[in-house]
């Protein structure tokens, strides 16, 4: 685990304090760090869960995605940027451009990552990607055996692309800890990328109601989560007082 940067718990997760830049930094010089994308979904299973939350916190990096992660540390006086995974994605992209970085992409389906290279490729032509897997309809167990048969070829990469969303992502990279490549769980950026499942515009990313925008594009889906998650995190500051 890194432990050159510092850490501010939000309810049982230790969060990053680190910047954008630092954090691209990090990934483009190193074959080996691990970095989770926490939002509130995330925080709130880890601090149900001590399973969960081990394994979270094993993380080199656990970054602020959500909005309300970024408001609370801000409060504490902390001036920590939103930190989601498609800037994290595409500013490691960027960066390694230069450094011949190279990316392996793990997740989806194979449509998605047929136009998700396609527009890679058209944003950013000299992105070098050693390839690209599916995995098929799967618990974890099951993807990470399979994840083993292909080491050598991942292995071959820098920069190790899990879009498997939560948590199965997160527990997927803490079994392929030894690695020797640096792993990313990024949720749904393949499709957002790929522009098979729109992205809040960055106006609304900006203002902080990029959760209300997903909310509005999949209720059924997301209404329960937001509501108790929500719910669940506006108890923290509570409890934080009454340890103090």
């Amino acid at each position: 685990m890194v432990k050159d940067h510092d850490f501010k718990q939000i309810l049982s997760t230790d969060i990053s304090l680190i910047s954008l830049s630092n954090l691209v930094n990090f990934i483009v010089s190193d074959k080996n760090y691990s970095v989770a994308v926490c939002n509130v979904n995330s925080l709130v299973a880890a601090d149900k869960s001590s399973e969960f939350n081990k394994l979270l916190n094993s993380f080199d990096f656990r970054v602020a995605d959500g909005m309300p992660l970024v408001w609370y540390l801000r409060l504490r006086k902390h001036k920590q940027e939103r930190l989601n995974g498609a800037k994290i994605f595409h500013n490691v992209i960027k960066t390694g451009i230069d450094k011949n970085l190279t990316h392996y992409f793990l997740g989806s389906s194979d449509d998605v990552l047929t136009k998700m290279k396609k527009n890679l490729y058209k944003k950013y032509p000299q992105v070098i990607i050693d390839g690209t897997w599916a995995p098929p309809l799967a618990d974890v167990k099951t993807i990470t055996e399979q994840v083993r048969l292909k080491r050598d070829e991942i292995e071959k990469s820098d920069v190790l692309w899990v879009g498997l969303g939560m948590p199965k992502q997160e527990e997927l990279i803490s079994m392929i800890e030894d690695f020797n490549i640096s792993k990313i769980g990024v949720g749904a950026v393949f499709e957002w990328v790929a522009e098979t499942k729109k992205q809040a515009p960055v106006v609304v990313q900006k203002i902080g109601f990029e959760w209300l925008f997903r909310l509005l594009t999949e209720p059924k889906r997301l209404w329960k989560r937001y509501f108790f998650d929500f719910i669940y995190l506006l108890q923290f500051p509570f409890n934080y007082r009454k340890k103090m």
